[in-house]
């Protein structure tokens, strides 16, 4: 980690805590106007679930708007604070889920006092802050090229991400096979915490509650997402991040926690559910993220980010599709829970060799 931490170096940090705060808080506010952009539509629920998991998957899949920008300022991240990227980028991540307990409610007021239409515009206004965090990233980039170089110092560093020089590279899944159960494990979490966000106010309407009521489940899931970064800091401060009998009960556990929503009506039993269903589905999030840069070696570590994008974007999008044609097929959301806690079990399977077979990646 370097001696001094400057401005400039900071600056990946700070855009990107902004810019994802941004879009998590998206993520869970595209809930608050599910039902009623279906009856403002007439459509159904897998349309208008698949255009809104649309807006923040394309993001990931062409790498485009947050996509970009968390991708050059994870990679920032990385080559600034190396060692500790791990534990620096969950508290990043920490602080900005805060906007996932925030923004609903905040869209819900919206919507109340403005309708559907402004509400929806507002949430848009507000995503043009992340223009800030693009230009911070550029300033930084073009802040932190030296002026000269000492060629004796050259691969010496061993936080910087690529090699400039021109070597053969082997195969990126061939070097590091295990990296394909990660970005397994991280579309199929892309997939539930989309679709589980989607859907928490919902099925709160569904059992009776009304959506301002319903919301709370939704702010709810969102201080799980906060506790979740939080346990993925102190995992990987102390270096749990392979600890087996840890990760297997957190995955085995979040699926009876998600078969809560089609057992019961409580409203606090749901609050409950909401909760640790946030904070299991976050620190699993956080963990394939920050894995990452633990099995892959520096000369593909960037290309193994860009995979990573890639494939949570198709999660993200392939979340409101599947989802919603569970919901219109079976007839409940109820349903899309059960579905999503058998996805939680591939997951888990997924995360068993993520866990067992990790090595010290060494340079291609």
């Amino acid at each position: 980690m370097p001696s001094v931490i400057n401005v400039k170096n900071c600056r990946s940090f700070l855009a990107r805590t902004v810019s994802y705060f941004l879009f998590k808080g998206c993520s869970k506010s595209l809930g608050v106007l599910l039902d009623g952009a279906v009856q403002f539509t007439d459509s159904n629920v897998t349309m208008v679930s698949w255009s809104f998991m649309t807006l923040q998957g394309v993001a990931f899949f062409v790498g485009a708007g947050f996509g970009s920008l968390l991708l050059m300022h994870t990679v920032g991240i990385a080559d600034v604070f190396g060692e500790k990227y791990g534990t620096v980028l969950s508290i990043s991540t920490v602080i900005a889920t805060v906007g996932s307990i925030c923004m609903p409610l905040m869209l819900d007021h919206w919507l109340q006092a403005y309708g559907l239409s402004a509400a929806t515009a507002l949430l848009g206004a507000l995503t043009w802050n992340s223009i800030p965090c693009g230009l911070a990233s550029m300033e930084s980039e073009r802040g932190d090229v030296p002026d000269t170089v000492n060629n004796d110092n050259i691969g010496s560093d061993t936080s910087n991400r690529e090699s400039t020089a021109p070597t053969a590279r082997r195969n990126l899944f061939l070097a590091h096979p295990v990296l394909v159960f990660e970005i397994l494990m991280r579309l199929l979490n892309f997939i539930i915490i989309s679709s589980w966000s989607l859907y928490l106010v919902s099925i709160g309407v569904s059992k009776g509650y009304s959506p301002s009521t319903a919301v709370f489940l939704s702010s709810a899931g969102g201080a799980g997402l906060v506790l979740g970064k939080v346990l993925s800091v102190v995992v990987f401060y102390f270096e749990w991040m392979h600890n087996f009998p840890l990760l297997m009960s957190l995955a085995i556990g979040q699926v009876p926690v998600i078969m809560v929503y089609s057992l019961t009506d409580n409203f606090v039993y749901l609050l409950v559910a909401s909760f640790i269903t946030g904070t299991i589905t976050s620190f699993y999030s956080a963990w394939v993220n920050v894995q990452i840069n633990y099995i892959v070696c520096s000369k593909h570590f960037r290309s193994a980010m860009a995979w990573s994008n890639l494939v949570a974007g198709i999660g993200v999008i392939s979340a409101g599709v599947i989802s919603g044609l569970v919901h219109d097929i079976r007839g409940s959301f109820e349903d899309v829970f059960i579905f999503l806690s058998m996805l939680a079990v591939l997951q888990g399977c997924c995360s068993i060799p993520s866990i067992l077979w990790v090595t010290t990646p060494s340079d291609c």
